[in-house]
């Protein structure tokens, strides 16, 4: 990056110099050559990642995609999107409810998350488009990721999400049994599907005792 004046800055990257944090949360469409990325200043929940899916089909997957009856999510083995995470499935019906979508989940094998398209097709750019910057707020970010591009033609939308997400929040595994989840035949705790609620299935669901 280029600067007009000297900048002061740590020799070295440590969470505890900073000022905050900056979590985003990257959508790669493979077809339309688009990535999203959400950005957020609390923490990586499973919550966050279905409001970030469920924001970027109000603002760009239903246009794009009008015809549209279900959509492939490919996800990683941890983290907040874990197959062991059973919150990131009350998140994923969620957000099949609010999209009215079947949502098929197809998890990577532990160790193996290189191989999901979005983290060596969008976010090595994104590195690059921020290599060499100070960041100091979640506007400049959103600004300097809004201009990563490649000579493939990728395109990166960004925006930010002003929501708190708290982290510790569990849901019991006996609350599993209220979702609309079908398990694949083959590796079902990595390949499944969860279909959207219909509206006397959505009140009992979110008048149920979940945790």
């Amino acid at each position: 990056m280029f600067c007009n004046k000297p900048q002061d800055s740590y020799d070295h990257d440590y969470s505890y110099l900073a000022d905050g944090t900056v979590i985003p949360h990257g959508i790669y469409d493979m077809k339309g050559n688009r990535a999203y990325i959400h950005l957020n200043d609390s923490h990586e929940t499973a919550e966050l990642i279905g409001d970030s899916l469920a924001l970027w089909w109000r603002k760009e997957g239903r246009e794009l995609y009008p015809d549209a009856r279900r959509i492939l999510i490919l996800s990683d083995a941890g983290g907040a999107n874990s197959y062991r995470n059973h919150g990131y499935k009350h998140a994923i019906q969620k957000f099949a409810n609010e999209s009215g979508l079947e949502i098929v989940i197809a998890h990577y094998p532990s160790y193996t998350s290189k191989y999901n398209p979005v983290e060596h097709r969008v976010f090595p750019h994104v590195s690059r488009t921020l290599s060499g910057a100070k960041l100091t707020n979640l506007k400049q970010v959103e600004s300097l990721i809004s201009r990563t591009k490649t000579k493939t033609g990728l395109k990166v939308m960004t925006g930010i999400m002003q929501k708190v997400y708290k982290t510790g929040k569990k849901y019991a595994k006996k609350s599993l049994e209220k979702l609309k989840i079908t398990y694949g035949k083959v590796l079902p705790k990595w390949n499944y599907s969860i279909m959207p609620m219909d509206s006397y299935e959505q009140y009992e669901y979110n008048n149920g005792k979940l945790f």
